[in-house]
C-alpha cells in the first residue's frame, strides 16, 4: 500500500495546501507546530484553532481519507476503498460487514414470542477528537439497554465511518450509497431473523438522533430521536464548526446542509406514525427542530416531548437527563400500551417567576441569547457605574460579548477591570417558551461561572 508523509511547519499553516492524494495511506506530522504541550496530539483538535488544518481535514474526508490512529503528533489517515480492506482499522468486538456498512448485532436474552429489534445509532463520541476511529465513529451508547427493553429484542448498532467525526449516517460527496446501504442493512436483519417491521424501533441521541429520525422517515419505521441535530447552523456558528460540516474554500464533505436534507425529507416523504422526538426548550437546537421538522409536519404525525429539567443546560444534557422518558417511550412502542401525545413535561414551573436574576463574576467571552418572542430585552447592570445598559434582541439568535473577543470589540459595556455584573432578564407570562439556561460552565479559581442562553 503506497504511503505519503507530510511534515507541517508554521509557514505551511498560512498557505493553502497543495498536494495530490496518490497514495492510500497518509502520515501528517504536526509535532513541530502549535502549542508545545499539544504537539503529541492528533490533527482534529488542532483544526479547531488552525483554519489551514480544518481545510486539510475536510479535503481529506471529501476524498475518503479518515484519521485512523496517531502517535507522537503523527496522524495516520487511510483511504476507505471498501469495508473489507478498511476493516483492520475498526477494532470493535463482533464486528460484521454488510456491503460497506459496519455493524454489530446482539441476540435476545431470551427466545420467545415474536422477536423485536432496536437499532441504535451512535452519538458524537465522549472523546470526540479521539484518533481511534472505532471510538470516534462507532461510539457505543447505552451499553446496558437490553436490561430495560423486552428480553426477546435484538440490538443492532451501526457504525458511522466517514467524515471527520462521522457522516451522521448520511450520504457524502465521497459516497452516495450510505443511506441506501443502511436501509438495505435494516431489511437484511429483519429478513434474516424473521422480525416484522412493526417490531422495530430506531433510537439515537444527538448525531444518533439525527440518524434515527432521518432513517425512520426514509424507511417508515418507529423511532425515538433525542434532541436530533437537524440543522448545522448552531454548531457552525457557536461551536467553531466542531462537526466539520461547513464547506471550506473549494472542498466540502456534504452536498447539502442538514437543514436542506431534512426540509426535503419532510416534503418528499410520507411521515410514518409513531415517530417521537424528545427535546428541550433549554437546548440551543430546540428552535431548529420546531422550524424544520415540526412546522413541516403538516399532518401532525410526529410526537414532540419537550422536557424541562434543572440539569439541562445545553444540547448534550438532554439525553442524559431524559433516560426515564426515553425508556417509557421505547417500551411503549414495543408493547403498544397507549397512545403517546405531544406535550411539555415539567415545564410549567419554569415560568412561575416573572423575573429571574443571576449574579456572576464575568470574565468570559460571550453570551449566546436565544429568544422565542419579540419582546425580550437584555439588561446589563454595572455595579461600578450603577446603571443599566439595555439591548433589544433583534434576531432569533444574538451573540453578545461583555469583553473584547480576540481583539475585536463586541462589547456592550467596555470595561478594563474585572467587575461583577448582574444580568436581569424579564420573562413575560405571555411568552410560554421563554426561559433561561446555562450554555457552558467554566471553572476559574475554583468557582464555576456560566455563559447564559435564553430560549
Amino acid at each position: 500500500m503506497k504511503e505519503l508523509k507530510i511534515i507541517l511547519t508554521e509557514e505551511m499553516l498560512s498557505k493553502a495546501f497543495d498536494f495530490n492524494l496518490l497514495s492510500n495511506v497518509l502520515y501528517i506530522d504536526r509535532s513541530n507546530v502549535g502549542l508545545e504541550k499539544e504537539r503529541n496530539h492528533n490533527l482534529i483538535g488542532f483544526a479547531q484553532r488552525e483554519p489551514f488544518v480544518k481545510d486539510l481535514l475536510i479535503y481529506l474526508a471529501s476524498n475518503g481519507f479518515y484519521l485512523v490512529s496517531s502517535f507522537n503528533g503523527i496522524s495516520k489517515f487511510e483511504k476507505f476503498i471498501d469495508a473489507e480492506s478498511f476493516n483492520h482499522n475498526v477494532k470493535v468486538n463482533n464486528l460484521q460487514i454488510y456491503k460497506d456498512i459496519y455493524y454489530t448485532l446482539n441476540t435476545p436474552l431470551l427466545d420467545f414470542a415474536d422477536k423485536r429489534l432496536i437499532i441504535i445509532f451512535s452519538s458524537i463520541a465522549d472523546l470526540a477528537f479521539n484518533a481511534d476511529i472505532a471510538r470516534r465513529n462507532f461510539f457505543v451508547n447505552f451499553t446496558t439497554i437490553n436490561k430495560y427493553i423486552p428480553q426477546n429484542t435484538y440490538v443492532l448498532r451501526i457504525g458511522d465511518i466517514g467524515g471527520v467525526l462521522g457522516n451522521f449516517y448520511m450520504n457524502t460527496i465521497y459516497s452516495d450509497r450510505i443511506e441506501s446501504e443502511i436501509q438495505d442493512l435494516i431489511k437484511f436483519i429483519l429478513l434474516s431473523n424473521n422480525i416484522h417491521e412493526n417490531n422495530v424501533v430506531l433510537y439515537g441521541a444527538s448525531k444518533g438522533g439525527t440518524a434515527s429520525l432521518y432513517h425512520a422517515i426514509l424507511g417508515g419505521y418507529k423511532c425515538v430521536a433525542v434532541d436530533p441535530i437537524v440543522s448545522d447552523e448552531y454548531h457552525e456558528e457557536y461551536s467553531f464548526d466542531s462537526h466539520f460540516t461547513k464547506p471550506r474554500k473549494l472542498h466540502k464533505i456534504y452536498s447539502q446542509s442538514k437543514q436542506e436534507k431534512f426540509s426535503n425529507l419532510m416534503k418528499n416523504n410520507k411521515v410514518p406514525n409513531k415517530i417521537n422526538i424528545i427535546y428541550s426548550q433549554q437546548s440551543p437546537i430546540y428552535n431548529s427542530i420546531n422550524t424544520i421538522i415540526k412546522d413541516n409536519d403538516t399532518e401532525n404525525k410526529i410526537k414532540y416531548l419537550n422536557v424541562c429539567h434543572p440539569k439541562i443546560k445545553t444540547h448534550p444534557d438532554v439525553a442524559i437527563n431524559t433516560i426515564n422518558i426515553l425508556m417509557s417511550v421505547i417500551n411503549n412502542l414495543f408493547y403498544d400500551l397507549s397512545e403517546i401525545r405531544s406535550k411539555d413535561i415539567d415545564c410549567d414551573r419554569s415560568i412561575e417567576k416573572k423575573k429571574i436574576e443571576i449574579t456572576a463574576e464575568l470574565k468570559l467571552t460571550k453570551l449566546i441569547i436565544y429568544r422565542n418572542s419579540n419582546n425580550i430585552k437584555l439588561r446589563v447592570y454595572s455595579l461600578d457605574l450603577e446603571q443599566y445598559s439595555e439591548l433589544e434582541l433583534d434576531k432569533p439568535i444574538s451573540e453578545i460579548s461583555l469583553f473584547k473577543l480576540k481583539g475585536k470589540n463586541l462589547s456592550i459595556v467596555d470595561m478594563d477591570t474585572l467587575l461583577e455584573y448582574k444580568l436581569v432578564i424579564d420573562l413575560k407570562k405571555s411568552s410560554i417558551l421563554s426561559k433561561i439556561a446555562s450554555y457552558k460552565d467554566i471553572e476559574k479559581d475554583g468557582q464555576i461561572f456560566s455563559f447564559l442562553a435564553i430560549g
